[in-house]
């Protein structure tokens, strides 16, 4: 469901509430299916997007920017 959300978030161009979904997903699939799983490596691409999108708008806090 999380992720679903989040995928409108991002089509939606609502990038800072995508990241605050998609981080703790990103946690929770690490620990269900291992940081190198199908699934998690889809959320950490998203993630990365998300952060590169928002470091060039100038919009993202610091700690969001760190992996």
């Amino acid at each position: 469901m999380r992720r679903s959300v989040g995928t409108l978030l991002l089509n939606e161009q609502r990038l800072t509430e995508d990241l605050h979904m998609l981080l703790p997903l990103h946690k929770d699939m690490c620990l269900v299916y291992g940081p190198d799983g199908e699934e998690t490596a889809e959320a950490a691409d998203a993630l990365a997007r998300i952060r590169l999108a928002l470091a060039d708008a100038g919009r993202a806090p610091r700690e969001h920017l760190e992996r």
